[in-house]
């Protein structure tokens, strides 16, 4: 086997390790350092390709990488502006583990084929972990890894306990209802993208089968993001493949009949009370504190010290209030930047294979709804952000949109232009938060 194949073949292993998590569900494989060994083969074997990607010309020439190369010292300084030097290097240490697996992503898939292979794997990992899921919730197996997120249902008047909620949760980084939604809206995509021309027709009864396994666990997540994060991605989707006319009259067709199929704690999507307006106040509090620390943040996972033990569930508040408005900035830059970039390569829709072209449409629409998705979940340091973020890279890369990246290059005009956007990117998150808030406030007097 070829270096190349190699290493790509040792990428395969290490997603399939990260999504499937045999190490904490099988018990002969607890505290198995699996996924370190694989990743650490393939970081190796591709080391030439990794490092290529962090020169200066390459840096400046990929403005996704550089500002995902520059999340690791962000990091570092929310800690270190505080003079907690440890804290900073174990921090730094954690996210570097994310962002080589972003350059590893973007080493390895290195033509179409691989690319399109890759897509297939990541949809089979994510029905594995489906799978297991469902298994457990209807008692077919038992795995402590595996149990359900439970909520206590509490009457509106009295506070008293009325009964619980079991919600569908996977294992390891998708041991969360909304996590595991995100994955499997992704999982959903991709068969979909799959059943649209990506395999030969004997492949399809499978699409079927797993849009329906992936569709049912989704259901069982309950997950108010999740839902938002699957109606942005179909209507990206319906946009680019359907027309704009025809998306607008679906989707008033087919959004009424959905919210009533689906009636429940997943279609609840007011910010007025219940975790709407908590979420609300999240992000409040964080602003607010934003200002004791506002060019380098209050340090990386230290938002749950000023909420009692919650996140932020906004990635995007997450991140300048942690990583202040230098990690900030970089964050929702390396999302902008993905999102521009492809949207670009789309639109010229000048590539030689349809069948390629098709996929930037799938890719497009899976990170838009998956950024959606983040503005009600912390998922600025998350391992599948910057899967997706890599995917973005490589199809750009391998669809010959180099020519259409000339204005995202890091320049001093680009940097200039981000900072400004950046301001206002903070100024309407404060100007929404506080209008949420006093609107939320109203509700509750009345």
């Amino acid at each position: 086997m070829s270096s190349p194949s190699l290493s790509y073949f040792l990428f395969v292993v290490c997603t399939g390790v990260l999504f499937v998590r045999p190490a904490e569900l099988v018990e002969s494989l607890v505290n198995a350092p699996l996924y370190e060994v694989a990743i650490l083969c393939g970081l190796t074997i591709a080391a030439p390709r990794i490092l290529g990607q962090i020169t200066t010309r390459s840096l400046v020439a990929n403005p996704v990488t550089f500002c995902v190369v520059a999340l690791v010292a962000a990091v570092a300084l929310s800690h270190v502006s505080h003079l907690a030097i440890g804290d900073g290097a174990r921090s730094a240490f954690a996210f570097l583990k994310v962002a080589l697996s972003f350059l590893f992503c973007v080493a390895v898939l290195d033509s179409r084929a691989r690319l399109r292979n890759f897509l297939i794997w990541l949809l089979v990992f994510i029905l594995a972990l489906a799978g297991l899921a469902l298994l457990q919730h209807y008692e077919v197996i038992e795995n402590p890894a595996l149990a359900a997120h439970v909520e206590r249902l509490q009457d509106k008047e009295t506070g008293d306990t009325i009964g619980v909620n079991e919600r569908l949760s996977g294992a390891g980084i998708f041991a969360n209802p909304n996590d595991l939604s995100r994955i499997l809206v992704l999982g959903i995509t991709l068969a979909l993208y799959l059943l649209d021309g990506g395999v030969s027709v004997l492949f399809r009864p499978f699409c079927v089968a797993a849009i329906a396994v992936l569709g049912h666990a989704f259901l069982l997540t309950q997950s108010r993001g999740g839902f938002t994060d699957l109606l942005a991605t179909l209507f990206v989707l319906s946009w680019f493949r359907l027309g704009r006319t025809r998306t607008l009259l679906l989707a008033g067709a087919a959004l009424p009949i959905l919210f009533l199929a689906i009636a429940g704690r997943q279609t609840d999507l007011t910010t007025s009370e219940g975790t709407g307006q908590q979420r609300i106040r999240l992000w409040s509090d964080g602003l607010e504190e934003l200002k004791s620390s506002p060019l380098f943040g209050i340090g990386s996972d230290q938002y749950s010290t000023i909420t009692g033990g919650l996140g932020a569930h906004n990635s995007f508040v997450h991140a300048y209030v942690e990583l202040g408005f230098f990690g900030g900035t970089l964050f929702a830059g390396a999302v902008i930047v993905a999102l521009g970039a492809i949207l670009t390569v789309v639109r010229r829709n000048a590539l030689l294979d349809p069948r390629f072209h098709r996929l930037g449409v799938y890719l497009l629409a899976i990170f838009a709804g998956y950024a959606i998705g983040m503005l009600s979940s912390s998922r600025c340091y998350a391992f599948p952000t910057y899967y997706l973020l890599g995917l973005l890279v490589a199809y750009v890369r391998l669809a010959g949109g180099s020519a259409g990246l000339r204005s995202f290059r890091v320049t001093p005009r680009t940097v200039f232009t981000a900072i400004l956007l950046s301001l206002l990117a903070l100024v309407s998150i404060k100007v929404f938060v506080m209008s949420a808030a006093s609107f939320g406030s109203q509700i509750f007097q009345t």
